[in-house]
């Protein structure tokens, strides 16, 4: 009744259908006269990265072959997100907007990191600290693809301007311990690792890596009660790596 020209799925007789099911036959029927856009959460974006194109603030979704992201695609994206964020610069919209627009683009980032276009995130992630530098996710965000990417000067720039605001953020703790630990300060590393645990912190990951900062720093007992525990919580069978990826928030 809301959508009366949306074709819908149909059956002669009920028949039970999972969510994922009905939003591809959905999709399918629907695809020639009512393209769909949403705004998929990161954990869908893996799902069906493939079949996404990034429009602006939300995405395309073509429910019968890969996309493809051709240069026509990005200056239609990129033409979208600059006049909304031009508003903001230029002082149209109200906090609430900013937040509302700061958060469907670190969705977009979150794509755009998943798929390698790691030049394209940078510039979605510069846009939102253009016009809104407080937003601490988009620090921590841009932050951890900095890290991942080795840039860690860069990382650490970001993380701490979250730190400066949000200092017992319990993700962005592991990020500086994590960061810290691959650069060798090891002592600072495992105080950062234990206020992350301390903050909230309790993924095997945290863990392993403040297990690693003990036993380089030639404390073998908390080393091993460390790691022991990190065994225990990591949910994944067989061995794992210390030098864990940086968090996104």
């Amino acid at each position: 009744k809301r959508f009366p020209n949306i074709q819908h799925v149909k059956s002669d007789k009920p028949t039970d259908i999972s969510t994922a099911d009905y939003f591809w036959l959905l999709a399918r029927l629907n695809a020639k006269d009512h393209p769909l856009f949403w705004d998929p959460a990161p954990r869908h974006q893996r799902d069906l990265s493939t079949h996404l194109l990034p429009q602006g603030l939300l995405f395309a979704f073509d429910p019968y072959a890969p996309v493809a992201l051709t240069p026509e695609v990005w200056r239609q994206h990129w033409k979208l997100v600059a006049r909304s964020t031009n508003r903001i610069l230029q002082g149209g919209l109200e906090d609430s907007a900013t937040f509302f627009l700061a958060h469907k683009l670190n969705q977009v980032a979150s794509y755009l990191r998943q798929i390698g276009a790691m030049r394209e995130a940078t510039r979605i992630y510069d846009a939102i600290v253009s016009m809104r530098p407080e937003d601490k996710i988009t620090r921590n965000n841009y932050g951890a693809m900095l890290f991942s990417q080795r840039d860690f000067a860069r990382a650490l720039e970001q993380f701490n301007a979250v730190y400066a605001v949000d200092p017992i953020n319990p993700i962005l703790n592991e990020n500086i311990g994590s960061l810290l630990l691959r650069l060798g300060e090891v002592a600072q590393a495992a105080h950062f690792l234990e206020k992350a645990i301390a903050f909230g912190g309790t993924t095997g990951k945290v863990y392993a890596q403040l297990g690693e900062a003990y036993a380089r720093s030639g404390r073998y007992a908390p080393a091993l009660h460390a790691l022991q525990t990190a065994l225990a919580r990591l949910a994944v069978p067989g061995p794992h790596s210390a030098e864990a990826e940086p968090q996104s928030a």
